[in-house]
């Protein structure tokens, strides 16, 4: 799964750990990652196996310590509230179809169905809507955001987050994620998706796809080095669609982010069940980091998540909504913030190296 998760690029959709997601052994998260409750799990199962199977004691004795110390690292607060007063959040899903997104004749509908959905918020701290969900490069619709950072602060909304694309002066176009309101910020997506916003072929091949009018221009990729987004005490994490399936990625954000913000397009799955199982990862995220994670995607599932992974507010997918709840700023490190994946990879190797050492041992017996 390490292995997986690194390789060209990486791909760690389907780790095993991601189904214990604010469960009971994913108090392993905040010490390991994913990987490390990926681990237990297959150290849980086969114990039962050798339970079961070749009536060892060994097994129901692995078993029993598992349990335990799972339970007692559930009780193990790694990080605080860095205040009392919590924060209000409203996260916008507008339910946009794929397929009618990027459609000239839905531009206008599209930018009349988000600013409508500031109506009801007036007080809000915090608003986010989705990845892109302005369809459009950024220049070609400032009159539109002048219109949102004039309406938000009518309504004192102090921020109002959104995904826009942004191009640079050389004419290169990032995903990016921009904030109107109190304190204007910028992030651009770093971790892009392979075939889907570049393409890792050579130039003919390039020029071959052009000629077949199929999708071949890359989107930029965003510096390594960007910073939190700014608000009052707020230090917010951003990341954008499914940047927050690597937990490794975003740890140079931390600790000074105190909460973590993803935007998300999942319309591209249609009605699969991948909405939910991205779902599970973020609140992986949450776990591994003990912050909150705020979720806004364009067709579902938006949620607010705690720093245990327990989902305190959530959208039904395919629906349009906007969903309202509170979080607070965290404070603190978890031991995965200070060595990622190392913890993993270095136990694993000892694993497999005491497991051929006994096999010999054995052989020669």
């Amino acid at each position: 799964e390490i292995f997986r998760g690194y390789f060209l690029t990486g791909f760690p959709w389907f780790s095993l750990g991601y189904m214990e997601s604010g469960s009971l052994i994913s108090s392993w998260a905040p010490i390991g990652g994913v990987f490390l409750v990926s681990m237990v799990m297959a150290m849980a199962s086969s114990a039962i196996l050798l339970t079961f199977l070749n009536k060892r004691v060994s097994g129901s004795l692995i078993i029993v310590i598992l349990i335990i110390s799972s339970y007692l690292l559930g009780t193990v607060n790694w990080t605080h509230k860095s205040n009392e007063s919590s924060y209000q959040v409203a996260l916008v899903q507008g339910n946009i179809e794929q397929d009618k997104k990027w459609l000239g004749s839905e531009f206008e509908n599209t930018l009349t169905l988000y600013a409508s959905s500031l109506t009801n918020l007036e007080g809000t701290d915090l608003v986010i809507w989705p990845e892109v969900a302005i369809p459009s490069l950024k220049r070609n619709v400032e009159g539109y955001l002048e219109y949102l950072d004039t309406k938000i602060k009518e309504k004192d909304i102090q921020m109002l987050i959104l995904g826009i694309n942004t191009q640079d002066q050389n004419g290169q176009v990032f995903n990016s994620m921009i904030s109107l309101g109190e304190e204007e910020n910028i992030y651009q997506k770093r971790h892009l998706v392979p075939f889907g916003e570049y393409f890792p072929v050579t130039e003919g091949i390039r020029s071959w796809m052009q000629s077949i009018n199929l999708p071949s221009r890359d989107i930029a990729k965003g510096d390594r080095d960007q910073q939190p987004f700014n608000l009052g005490n707020l230090r917010m994490l951003p990341s954008i669609c499914y940047e927050d399936i690597f937990g490794s990625d975003v740890l140079d954000f931390f600790p000074q982010s105190n909460v973590i913000i993803n935007i998300t397009n999942n319309a591209w799955f249609g009605k699969s069940i991948a909405s939910a199982q991205h779902l599970q990862m973020s609140r992986m995220r949450a776990i591994e980091s003990g912050r909150y994670l705020l979720r806004s995607t364009n067709t579902g599932i938006s949620a607010i998540i705690g720093p245990k992974g327990k989902i305190h507010e959530t959208s039904r997918p395919h629906e349009y909504s906007v969903i309202t709840g509170s979080f607070f700023p965290m404070e603190g490190r978890t031991p995965y913030m200070l060595w990622g994946d190392t913890f993993s990879l270095l136990l694993s190797i000892f694993l497999m190296t005491m497991g051929v050492i006994i096999g010999m041992l054995r052989f020669k017996n």
